[in-house]
Order: C-alpha cells, then structure tokens, then sequence
C-alpha cells in the first residue's frame, strides 16, 4: 500500500494510537506523536476545526497521512482528520502517492524544479509552469481544496502564493501527474504540478494534549 493517504473506520483505542480497518478490510495501528495534527469536519461539508486526540471515538472515520513503518501496518500520524465515510473515501479516491498526488519535505530547488523526500522514502522531482497554481495553508484546506471535496470557506482560507515563496524544508502537497510512465524509475521520474501547497500546520490544542483517548 502506498504511503500517502490512510483512511478507515476506528476499531479500538489505546493511549497514543488507534486500531482502524480500511474498506478492504486490512487492519492497520495508527500512533500519534506530540506534533500529530488533528482536525474534524462540520457538518456534510469539507469545512474542518482544529480537533484533540480525545474526540476521535471508536467508529468514526478517519484519514490519516504520515509515514508507514517497513512492517506495513502501522503509520506514524502527522496529520489525521476525523470525516464521514463518505468523505474519507472521496480523499481516497484520487490515486495513490507519486501518481496523481504528492506529499514530502522540500530537499532542494533549480530552477522549476523541487526535489522532495517522500514519506516512503523515495526521493522525487516536482516539476512546475506558468499553469500551477500555488497556495499556502493549513492541511484540512489544503487537502479538500486539492481533492476537490472542499467547501468555498476551506478555499478562501488558503493563500496564494508564488514558486518563490517555496523554500527547502517546506512540507508541501501537489496535485497533477507524471510526466514519464510509473514503470519509469522513480529517482527518473518527474512529476508535473498543476497545484502545489506548502503546508502551514496550527499548533495543537494545549487541553487534553496529553490526554487518553475516550472509549
């Protein structure tokens, strides 16, 4: 399974992570860290809050993006939003990492060129044009803005920006496809960007941070 974006239904919860079971039915652990983001949606909209640890409850849907261990069950989270199952499989339903969607930390810039580290460890070029978009914000806007799933607030959130602006050490998001076959190498292949998104992570409630999920 790629390491991109996780979704499925909570099973069990235990201090610093969740059990979930995808639609296929492939169970996997998620652990959160001290800097793990969590976001919630409103309502039937992609409009998302700022959420703690404690809302999430066994049942809920959640997506989770973050690095998957060799072991390829448990994902350690960065960011993880509680949505409906309906949502959660529309932010499922757009390929898979380093195909239509890209996610890592900027290691380098040339020109319009950036290469990234993926979270699965596999180092790719972003390749942008006078066509893509870039924007700056936090992931629940980012995310449903790319997706196509969000709501005209979630977009009004984001700020437009320019390749400038990207700098080495960014977390970003881009949206768009490869410019040479996936059975390419990967360290050959090159990724066109029709949106790019440097990620602006808020900081975490400060109450029940710490604080064990409820059952």
């Amino acid at each position: 399974m790629p390491d991109g974006d996780l979704g499925g239904t909570v099973t069990a919860i235990e201090a610093d992570q969740v059990k979930i079971k995808t639609v296929a039915n492939e169970p996997f652990t998620i652990v959160f860290a001290a800097d793990t983001a969590f976001f919630k949606q409103v309502g039937s909209s992609f409009k998302m809050v700022p959420a703690k640890v404690t809302d999430i409850h066994v049942g809920n849907s959640i997506n989770v993006i973050g690095h998957l261990d060799p072991d390829g069950i448990t994902k350690h989270a960065k960011n993880v939003m509680i949505v409906t199952a309906e949502t959660s499989q529309k932010l499922l339903a757009h390929g898979g990492i380093g195909q239509s969607d890209v996610y890592g930390k900027v290691m380098a810039i040339g020109g319009t060129k950036l290469t990234i580290a993926r979270p699965d460890k596999v180092s790719q070029v972003i390749e942008v044009n006078e066509q893509t978009a870039f924007l700056k914000g936090e992931p629940r806007a980012i995310v449903g803005t790319l997706h196509g799933v969000s709501s005209t607030t979630s977009q009004a959130e984001l700020e437009t920006i320019k390749l400038a602006d990207v700098k080495v050490g960014d977390t970003i998001f881009a949206k768009g496809a490869l410019k040479f076959p996936a059975t390419t190498a990967m360290n050959e292949n090159i990724f066109v960007a029709s949106k790019l998104a440097v990620q602006v992570v808020p900081s975490p409630p400060n109450a029940d941070a710490g604080a064990t999920p409820k059952r």
